[in-house]
């Protein structure tokens, strides 16, 4: 009876040795094998010593610097831009006064420009005075003129700095007043200017009447 259950026992413990066997065969390759790598493609490399570049920003446009001039560029710039300042403001002043004148005391005022003009010009305004006491005397009726300058432009080239001759045009106002009554209109006075001994003198002007805005 004995060796009858010794015999079962031993054949039990075969069937579970080879159904442990079994499992460890079928079940061990599945965690040993890894899973396939994905297939990531990497990018291109840079040429030999060539640094990645920063991307721009999503917003904004990248702006060229600005440029820097070496010290006797920028005072060279600087004179220019003065000299031409300077020749606009004296168009301004001459046209202006030289435009501006009363009946009164016989146009006196427009000699008050003399010293700024050549003697070709002196010699126009009075002639340009003469013709006015003959059309306006002072014993008459009362009658002036009053200019404005309003805008001034450089129309000769550039720079003026190495020019003997520079031409500028002046916009101005010119108001009529007589028997009470005034009237308005717009004129253009063109002023050419001749350097005589490092200074700029008024070689010649010209008036024009220009549309009523």
């Amino acid at each position: 009876m004995q060796n009858k259950n010794r015999l079962v026992l031993i054949i039990v413990l075969l069937v579970v040795l080879a159904a442990s066997a079994f499992l460890i065969w079928v079940v061990l390759p599945m965690y040993r094998t890894s899973p396939p790598a994905a297939n990531i493609q990497q990018p291109p490399g840079l040429p030999s010593g060539q640094q990645p570049q920063e991307p721009y920003p999503a917003t904004g446009t990248p702006t060229q610097p600005p440029v820097k001039l070496s010290p006797e560029a920028q005072r060279a710039s600087d004179n220019e831009r003065q000299e031409q300042d300077k020749l606009k403001r004296m168009a301004m002043d001459f046209a202006s006064r030289s435009a501006s004148y009363a009946s009164v005391d016989g146009f006196a005022s427009i000699r008050d420009v003399f010293s700024l003009a050549t003697k070709d010009v002196q010699t126009y305004l009075t002639n340009v005075q003469k013709g006015l006491q003959t059309a306006h005397p002072a014993k008459g009726v009362s009658w002036g003129v009053n200019t404005q300058s309003l805008a001034p432009r450089i129309t000769s080239g550039i720079p003026v700095l190495s020019s003997d001759t520079v031409q500028a045009v002046v916009q101005v106002s010119q108001t009529t007043e007589t028997k009470g009554q005034a009237t308005s209109v717009y004129r253009e006075a063109t002023i050419t200017y001749t350097k005589q001994d490092g200074a700029w003198l008024v070689s010649k002007i010209s008036w024009q009447d220009i549309a009523q805005p």
